[in-house]
């Protein structure tokens, strides 16, 4: 009787712990089911000086099929101000980078993939500084009727564009970079919770909650910009930027989508649109 009893006892106790090690693997691929998809929060906090500042983080999950690796994309925006010599430099700074995640424990693991890091400048403008002699500002401002009256501006900011935007690419592929060398398995995000249309998971600046939304935000993308690219003198008339927009959203949603939701995305549907004929209807060879 006795054997039985302990028997009994053993086998119960191996069905335990073998439930418990089953609990979070079901437990993990629910929240990795529930994660596909897009979402966006905005953080604020302050800068060294105590200037408020946000940044708005969009992460888009893709769960991978036939054992590839999931894959996700974080995209993050952000509006900055700096002194520069007598000047304010006003401009905002679009990071996009994509990686691998998993659900392990219950925890986020993020593995960020350096090669995919994308720097995107936009909104480029500057004003004389409040600090600025008199005698400075008067120069400036000759120099600016100068350069007015030959179609030029005082600051090309295309090249101060281009000089932040490698500055940025420098700082935050060295963030990456350290995300990635601090755990084997890339960056973690401890406790992830995913109720209805609300993510939430604990990092460094403390817990982060995450709103689902149905597709990227369109501010996370420079439209106008890259419309603006091809067509330096003006957007013609009989161009219909809503509807060419619209047409990209269809064609970068869904499993089999032609373009990725971003800024690079829509830079290469707007080359093929606007550069080949491949959207025209002789050339068409696309069913949307």
């Amino acid at each position: 009787m006795k054997g039985k009893v302990i028997e009994r006892m053993a086998r119960n106790s191996i069905l335990l712990l073998f439930a418990g090690l089953m609990l979070p693997s079901c437990n993990d691929g629910k929240l990795t089911k529930a994660a596909e998809g897009t979402w966006q929060t905005t953080l604020q906090y302050k800068d060294e000086y105590g200037n408020p500042l946000e940044q708005e983080l969009v992460y888009t999950f893709k769960c991978g099929e036939s054992g590839d690796s999931n894959r996700f994309i974080e995209q993050i925006t952000q509006s900055l101000e700096e002194e520069a010599d007598d000047f304010i430099i006003s401009y905002t700074v679009i990071s996009t980078i994509e990686g691998d995640w998993e659900v392990l424990l219950g925890d986020l693991h993020t593995t960020y993939d350096m090669s995919t890091l994308e720097i995107t400048i936009t909104d480029v403008d500057y004003e004389l500084s409040d600090n600025i002699s008199y005698d400075d500002a008067l120069d400036y401002f000759e120099s600016a009727l100068g350069a007015a009256m030959f179609g030029q501006e005082l600051i090309n900011t295309d090249e101060l564009a281009e000089e932040i935007r490698k500055e940025a690419y420098k700082t935050m592929y060295t963030l990456y970079e350290n995300d990635n060398a601090n755990n084997e398995e890339g960056g973690c995000y401890p406790e992830l919770k995913i109720e209805g249309d609300i993510m939430s998971f604990k990092a460094d600046e403390g817990l982060i909650k995450l709103a689902r939304v149905n597709s990227q935000p369109t501010s996370a993308i420079d439209y106008m910009g890259v419309f603006k690219s091809h067509f330096p003198y003006g957007i013609p008339d009989d161009i219909d930027t809503d509807e060419i927009i619209a047409l990209f959203n269809q064609l970068s949603s869904g499993k089999d989508a032609l373009y990725e939701n971003t800024q690079k995305g829509f830079e290469t549907f707007a080359m093929e649109y606007f550069e080949t004929d491949m959207f025209s209807p002789e050339g068409e060879d696309m069913e949307f």
